[in-house]
């Protein structure tokens, strides 16, 4: 396995070349067997159907859905600065955490240069997507996700690579108890020290995406007021943390078959969320957009049918929360273990 410190150095080393600008297809270099697994699946899929390569590239459209994005998201939270609290809860739930949830996908889009093929009008776009939910993470979350495609399943501790894993710690402080579980859910991300991997270099991209959402943050406070910004705050805890959607981040590399490493999810939760239920179908292309990613599904059917899949995020969600079998440590890489489906069905969650 290439060692963390080399998969980083590469990635800078990409970062400043043109290989970003003449192959879309250097940010999925695999070092683990896990992402192996995704490479042999595109190799065999491309010498079967050439016509795949058609799908690959940008698609700019997708800045103009930001845009609009954070746009609504702004006006919903100056529209909030009065009235009742419980309108404030069912704005967030229903219309705020999607919108939050779908900027993170966004963001995840220009991580891959999947809007602009300059890299830097990517990182500007996704700090744009950023101010929709003014917690700083956009630039950090480039670094980490594609290290992750890299080192999936490298989840040793501290130097596991993939970022996405969770750590030996947040698996025992969840333990089997509901009310612990939901705890470490939701704030998780604020308790438990990252990887070495995890840590982003400090240049100005770091440095503007952090001052611009806090300056973001801040206006809206002082502008709006402290209702507006809870608002856009609790829309962005509960868009990654206990809603329906946030159950995603489970389900992408939860081991429901053995020497599967990846779970795509197919319910209609993806017609909300820029269609990143089909996480298969990333893995195995990264380089393919998220507006063509269901006619890449079509094309190759054969390959992704058979395999384990979700098509309910929100008893994906209730099953972690309640049942010892559903824990985090479940997640590829960390365990031998995996839960079988329940049912004699390539559907691993009704």
């Amino acid at each position: 396995m290439e060692s963390l410190s080399l998969a980083r150095a590469r990635l800078e080393d990409d970062e400043r070349s043109g290989l970003r600008r003449r192959s879309p297809e250097w940010r999925a270099t695999p070092t683990t067997e896990e992402a192996l697994w995704h490479v042999r699946r595109q190799r065999a899929m491309l010498k079967e159907h050439a016509e795949i390569r058609e799908l690959f590239g940008p698609d700019r459209r997708t800045a103009v859905y930001v845009v609009g994005l954070v746009a609504v998201q702004w006006t919903l939270a100056f529209e909030l600065q009065r009235g009742p609290t419980w309108l404030l809860v069912v704005a967030v739930l229903l219309i705020g955490a999607p919108i939050a949830h779908a900027l993170g996908v966004l963001i995840h889009e220009c991580a891959h240069n999947l809007v602009f093929r300059a890299t830097w009008k990517n990182k500007a776009l996704a700090i744009v997507a950023n101010l929709g939910f003014v917690g700083p993470g956009a630039i950090q979350f480039r670094h980490q996700h594609l290290l992750h495609h890299r080192l999936l399943g490298d989840a040793r501790e501290p130097e596991g690579g993939d970022s996405q894993a969770p750590t030996a710690a947040e698996i025992r402080m969840a333990g089997r108890s509901f009310w612990r579980r939901l705890y470490c859910y939701t704030f998780g991300h604020f308790l438990f020290e990252a990887r070495a991997g995890d840590k982003p270099p400090r240049d100005a991209w770091l440095i503007a995406n952090y001052v611009l959402c806090i300056a973001a943050g801040a206006g809206i406070g002082f502008g709006m007021g402290l209702r507006s910004l809870a608002y856009v705050m609790l829309s962005l805890l509960f868009a990654f943390g206990p809603h329906p959607l946030g159950a995603r981040r489970i389900s992408e590399h939860w081991t429901l078959r053995k020497g599967q490493p990846t779970c795509s999810y197919y319910g209609p939760a993806n017609w909300v969320s820029f269609q990143v239920g089909y996480h298969v179908e990333h893995h195995d292309f990264p380089h393919v957009a998220w507006s063509r990613i269901r006619r890449l599904h079509a094309l190759v059917r054969e390959h992704y049918e058979p395999l384990a899949s979700f098509s309910s995020w929100t008893r994906l969600l209730a099953m972690h929360l309640l049942s010892a079998r559903w824990d985090r440590g479940h997640y590829v890489g960390l365990s031998d273990d995996y839960a079988e489906p329940p049912v004699a069905s390539k559907e691993a969650v009704t």
